[in-house]
């Protein structure tokens, strides 16, 4: 029987994010968690996002950043805006760290904190890319690809009956657009979610809307 879907509240990706600090896992397990629910970052995102996407030239971390439109099916660009505050912007700084102590991916030319630019900024733990695989024999188009690799290191890790991590990226939706909501202004929220999300107008809607609870559920939320 599968199991009704999941969706976190964000205090709860936290808590799953830093669980996975530890053991078998790594501070790279705890980001991958935190940025499939703390912004919309796919599993395919994950396996291509590089370390100039990321921070700067300086070693900066960008405040906002935009992922390639070849990444996403529907051909549009995705922003990612990483808060300067925890835990997102931890995340990465520790997993810069865990690169250079690994000796993962690293250039001599004294910028971008020591990592080569061009590589992927989440790597495996022999410092190797998450690599993709194609859907259809022949087709190499990277928005069309599998994150075969990514996916099965997902399946390692301890989540909740019900979590995903497609259901982490809708927790983030759903989450944002809760949040934005309570401004009154439903037309600017999904706007910022298509920038936000890469998805279309149609999808964005289809989605925000939450399965309905039971009379329990929402006398239990009142009170």
């Amino acid at each position: 029987m599968v199991s009704k879907p999941k969706y976190l509240e964000p205090v709860e990706i936290k808590e799953l994010a830093n669980k996975h600090l530890n053991g078998k896992f790594n501070v790279r397990d705890a980001a991958l968690i935190a940025f499939s629910g703390m912004s919309y970052l796919t599993l395919l995102d994950l396996s291509l996002i590089r370390v100039k996407d990321l921070i700067t030239e300086s070693g900066k971390v960008y405040k906002q950043t935009v992922l390639p439109a070849e990444f996403n099916a529907n051909g549009k660009q995705k922003v990612v805006i990483i808060p300067d505050k925890p835990p997102l912007l931890n995340f990465i700084e520790d997993v810069i760290k865990w690169r250079n102590k690994e000796k993962f991916g690293l250039s001599n030319l004294g910028t971008y904190c020591g990592l080569n630019p061009e590589s992927r900024f989440f790597l495996d733990n022999d410092g190797n890319e998450f690599l993709l695989t194609p859907r259809a024999k022949g087709n190499n188009e990277i928005a069309k690809m599998q994150p075969t690799k990514l996916r099965r290191h997902f399946d390692k890790f301890v989540f909740p009956l019900g979590v995903t991590p497609q259901g982490l990226n809708r927790s983030f939706l759903l989450n944002f657009y809760s949040e934005s909501i309570k401004d009154g202004k439903p037309s600017q929220t999904i706007q910022s979610l298509v920038k936000l999300t890469g998805l279309t107008v149609e999808t964005i809607r289809r989605q925000v809307y939450r399965e309905p609870r039971t009379v329990k559920e929402v006398l239990e939320q009142m009170y």
